[in-house]
């Protein structure tokens, strides 16, 4: 089914909910609604569900406006942070529990329960309790009770916020994998970028009611809008920056550090003289020999700290006494010397400009 926001407007009181939101959601696509607490994403998805009505703008389904359309005949599926899970029931009587409210006929109701936990793969839980279950696998009693009703959109509001960190990992796979299986249209509400970006085929970003940026995990990770979306989606490093010169496949910026060439396109615009902020993700910075003739927008630093992690060290080098910088060295060699000077290197199409000032702090 296809999702369409078409200049959306929702006011609680005197709080601006959604801003003119528009989005088009593809068909069968895996789409997240990524923001920090009270930009908009669940009041987005409680619009689709029919819990809420926009004050202005429209809402189509498939081309067909569902403004009047009771949520119950919305044929969508909601997924929630916490399970709901009936505790007195099985699993399969949970999963159940939605065909019967419709009068589904019983063998009928057999088969998509079994279907359903079988796309989930815990058929072999059906006559459990959700006591005795764990906390992934009372997520995935959830998905199935949802699936089972086969709706024709899957709405999860953060369904993984209180599983740990390795549930967390197999679930976004899992959930990636069933949504794919079934040819679903998901929208999905997180806070967290590695659920996004793992998961997701686009991501909007929103702050403050809007939509700043719609794109897929690489493009909106490596090619943000803006310093918001930069620092939202992932660690980054800004540093306060001024044209010098704009051409079609490149520009050149001083910075605190010299001048660096990019050849990603400023975003925003903006010609010579434009004040601008240069984003350099940690991962893309590397230490390099002071000979090294291929490296490219090279700079001197100072090896401030180090902390070794295992599979990668995290550095913090200064450059002055303004401007310090994350490096994340993979699979390192050896001990890094704190104190000691460093030559800094980055590559052009990792040099990535924005539009005005840094953020403050």
């Amino acid at each position: 089914m296809n999702v369409i926001f078409d200049n959306v407007v929702k006011n609680f009181g005197k709080v601006t909910a959604l801003a003119g939101v528009s989005v088009d959601i593809a068909s069968g696509e895996l789409f997240f609604l990524l923001g920090p607490s009270g930009c908009g994403k669940t009041t987005m998805l409680r619009m689709i569900a029919g819990f809420e009505n926009a004050d202005s703008g429209r809402i189509l389904f498939d081309g067909r406006d569902v403004r009047d359309v009771p949520p119950h005949q919305r044929n969508t599926g909601m997924v929630f942070q916490g399970y709901a899970l009936w505790p007195h029931m099985t699993v399969e009587q949970n999963v159940a529990f939605g065909l019967e409210m419709k009068n589904l006929p019983r063998p009928d109701r057999e088969r998509r329960v079994a279907d359903a936990l079988r796309t989930v793969h815990i058929e072999e839980l059906a006559q459990r309790k959700p006591a005795e279950l764990s906390g992934g696998q009372q997520q995935r009693v959830a998905l199935a009770r949802t699936l089972v009703i086969e709706p024709s959109c899957l709405l999860l509001d953060e369904p993984l916020a209180n599983l740990d960190a390795k549930l967390r990992r197999d679930m976004r796979t899992e959930i990636r994998r069933i949504c794919k299986h079934t040819g679903l249209t998901a929208i999905y509400v997180t806070h967290d970028r590695a659920e996004a970006l793992s998961m997701g085929d686009r991501i909007a970003v929103l702050d403050q009611g809007r939509i700043l940026q719609v794109g897929s995990p690489r493009d909106v990770y490596a090619r943000p809008v803006n310093t918001f979306v930069a620092g939202f989606i992932g660690e980054t490093n800004f540093v306060r920056g001024k044209l010098l010169d704009v051409r079609a496949d490149s520009a050149t910026v001083e910075t605190p550090l010299g001048r660096l060439t990019s050849t990603v396109p400023p975003a925003g615009g903006g010609g010579a003289g434009a004040e601008v902020t240069v984003s350099l993700r940690p991962e893309t910075l590397r230490i390099v020999s002071e000979t090294d003739a291929a490296a490219t927008n090279r700079f001197r630093a100072r090896l401030v700290e180090s902390t070794y992690l295992g599979e990668m060290a995290e550095h913090l080098v200064a450059v002055d006494d303004s401007v310090q910088l994350r490096l994340f060295e993979l699979n390192p060699r050896s001990a890094a010397r704190t104190g000691e000077d460093v030559t800094v290197a980055v590559t052009p199409e990792d040099v990535v400009v924005l539009p005005g000032p840094p953020p403050a702090g």
